[in-house]
């Protein structure tokens, strides 16, 4: 399998996870891996995670509110 194959396979399952940034000088963003058909994203637990507008962005652009 070449490098370009599995970054085909991928890039489908990376989400961008948006919060609101509440501490000064840090991303208000991360990222994540879709891990089911469910919606449940793997992700490092971090400052996003204590925010009530948590978002959620797929590959293919769809936005989707997210709860942890």
């Amino acid at each position: 399998m070449s490098l370009n194959d599995v970054v085909q396979k991928v890039n489908p399952k990376m989400v961008k996870i948006y919060g609101s940034g509440r501490f000064k000088g840090l991303p208000a963003y991360g990222t994540g891996v879709l891990v089911s058909v469910n919606g449940y994203v793997l992700t490092f637990a971090n400052h996003l995670m204590e925010t009530t507008d948590l978002r959620v962005y797929l590959y293919d652009g769809t936005r989707l509110p997210a709860n942890w």
